[in-house]
């Protein structure tokens, strides 16, 4: 069964907008058109826009996930490239995560300093506040 962008982007969430364009960008290089241009997705094709989903959460850019359809298209040849793809990802992102974690911290610290002002009823910017680190 063939579905079109508007059906695509009921079952899955993602705006016909953003389908559209990721088509355009080269990141479901099997859709079907018809004559007039009308897109048609595949239940495969489908599954492809839910990883894209998946690895734009974790801010791989469209250029990255061209080059790993590209790689995944060409078939168990490319399998080792494509691990290695996706290990720098899991990098990438614990460096994300170590980030965030920073950032919380600072947060918790903030909002400690706020909690203790509270209590004590005192102007906390008139003391300064816990740097973060």
């Amino acid at each position: 069964m063939a579905y079109t962008i508007i059906e695509v982007s009921q079952k899955t969430g993602v705006s016909p907008r953003t389908l559209r364009y990721w088509c355009d960008n080269g990141l479901f290089p099997l859709v079907e058109h018809s004559p007039s241009g009308i897109r048609y997705f595949s239940k495969s094709d489908i599954e492809w826009v839910e990883w894209v989903v998946r690895f734009r959460k974790m801010s791989m850019s469209v250029k990255r996930l061209r080059e790993y359809i590209n790689l995944a298209i060409k078939g168990d040849s490319t399998l080792e490239i494509r691990l290695a793809m996706i290990k720098e990802e899991k990098s990438r992102i614990l460096n994300e995560l170590d980030e965030i974690k920073s950032a919380l911290n600072c947060v918790d610290k903030k909002i400690e300093f706020y909690e203790t002002a509270i209590k004590a009823k005192s102007d906390p910017h008139a003391k300064g506040g816990k740097k973060c680190e």
